[in-house]
């Protein structure tokens, strides 16, 4: 194939994937059922969990589920014949087999795993997980059909954690060798649905700042403190086998405190979390690592901090994607790579919103810069010219590589009404970069194809 006919198909590719926030409607008949946790098996095949947002101690076990990427879903009841029971959330792998973590604020014996091989019309509790009287059940997952993992509370002293590689028919607690499950304080405990997996490794956190990692599927762990001030870690995600950020509410819980690693969460380092647009970007709601990449998308539920926001740079600066005026409140998010994601939100009825399916690079669509800035040529070859008009006083102009790496960086004066720059692309491989303008007010993100 030559360039030409390369760089063609490469461009229509690239446009056919790129999108926005779009919504879907969850199916619910009964309106504010906001969702929970997400679970992704491909591009076509989604479920997730609902709860009841008008009350949400009203604990409900009821999920929906999608086939066709979102075009429709079907929700769905897990009958667990226990008043009062919340679900953690769900592991897919394909549309038919999933299975379900269950919980009980008061029952601690009514939680545990349940499974469906029928698409969730009926379910059956995986009774030799055995979570005891006084356990609380945060999660399960499984990577195929045959392993899986299910991670509750300490008891006795240790994280009660239990291990399957027959697809739940047997399941065995990991058991306390050299303390690798100890808690640290009678007060330690996990939290509902936060936990992330890259590959065969498994990360969860814990309410005393610790972050534990399994690597063969649930059969030994060791901990890390995530430290740089963190007394908490409420959600934790990971891009890939090494990067990954931990994130621990602010006082008000409308934005996160993040901290990253680059060893797999062996060490950890405070991310500066500096924001171009204001003080809540990385908004409290939920954190998602894009599989692969250097990108983060955060959202907010709260209605004073609600919407989405980006970062390119592994978590130190952040942008708001959408007008948050607008915004629906956005509860949970989850990536399967740089193209495909959902954000879930709050259902108005049964044919009306609930999730939100992002089908394209995260960032592209953000607010419109305020100043006249046109870029050209495009495609572009050893060199691009920028071209601002008005005086802004100051900007900052970025390029990016396809999968966020920030490859130049500069803050210029704008004296004059009208100032040209050229950017040298000459040492960097054919293909496609993104250009960053910010003048101070509004962020404007365009593609560029170098040839």
């Amino acid at each position: 194939m030559n360039r030409n006919h390369f760089l063609f198909l490469f461009l229509f590719l690239f446009f056919v994937s790129f999108g926005q926030w779009i919504n879907q409607s969850t199916g619910f008949t009964v309106p504010k059922r906001g969702i929970t946790s997400i679970s992704i098996v491909n591009q076509n095949i989604v479920w997730a969990v609902a709860y009841d947002g008008a009350n949400p101690s009203n604990y409900i076990t009821e999920f929906t589920r999608t086939t066709n990427g979102g075009n429709t879903w079907t929700p769905g009841l897990l009958n667990s014949g226990i008043v009062g029971a919340g679900m953690a959330n769900i592991s897919a792998i394909n549309a038919d087999t999933a299975w379900a973590c269950i919980y009980h604020p008061t029952q601690t014996n009514a939680g545990g795993i349940w499974k469906t091989i029928d698409g969730g019309l009926s379910w059956n509790k995986q009774t030799s997980a055995g979570f005891i009287a006084t356990s609380f059940p945060d999660f399960v997952h499984f990577w195929n059909a045959s392993n899986g993992i299910a991670v509750g509370d300490p008891t006795s002293g240790f994280f009660e954690v239990y291990t399957t590689s027959d697809g739940g028919n047997n399941w065995t607690r990991t058991a306390n060798t050299a303390n690798q499950l100890s808690s640290i304080s009678p007060s330690e405990y996990g939290y509902v649905n936060a936990f992330s997996v890259s590959g065969n490794t498994l990360w969860f956190c814990t309410s005393a700042g610790r972050v534990f990692k399994t690597t063969d599927f649930g059969l030994t762990f060791i901990s890390s403190l995530v430290g740089n001030g963190f007394s908490d870690v409420h959600r934790i995600t990971f891009s890939d086998s090494l990067q990954g950020y931990a994130a621990m509410h602010t006082a008000n819980n409308l934005n996160f405190r993040l901290a990253k690693t680059n060893d797999g969460g062996l060490t950890w380092n405070a991310c500066a979390n500096t924001s171009t647009i204001d003080q809540t970007a990385l908004l409290g709601g939920d954190i998602c690592a894009i599989p692969g990449t250097n990108y983060l998308i955060s959202v907010g539920s709260d209605i004073n901090a609600k919407g989405s926001s980006w970062s390119a740079d592994g978590g130190t600066t952040w942008f708001i994607m959408e007008d948050t005026s607008l915004a629906p409140q956005r509860t949970c998010v989850r990536f399967l790579d740089a193209s495909i994601g959902w954000a879930g939100s709050f259902n108005t009825n049964q044919f009306s919103e609930g999730i939100s399916k992002n089908s394209g690079p995260v960032g592209i669509n953000s607010l419109r810069v305020s100043s006249s800035f046109r870029f050209f040529p495009n495609p572009a070859g050893n060199f691009v010219s920028l071209l601002i008009k008005n005086n802004l006083g100051h900007a900052q102009i970025r390029l990016l590589s396809a999968d966020g790496q920030e490859l130049q960086n500069s803050k210029i004066n704008l004296d004059d009404t009208n100032i040209k720059i050229d950017l040298d692309l000459s040492t960097y491989h054919p293909g496609i970069y993104f250009l960053e303008f910010y003048d101070g007010i509004k962020l404007r993100t365009e593609k560029i194809v170098h040839y």
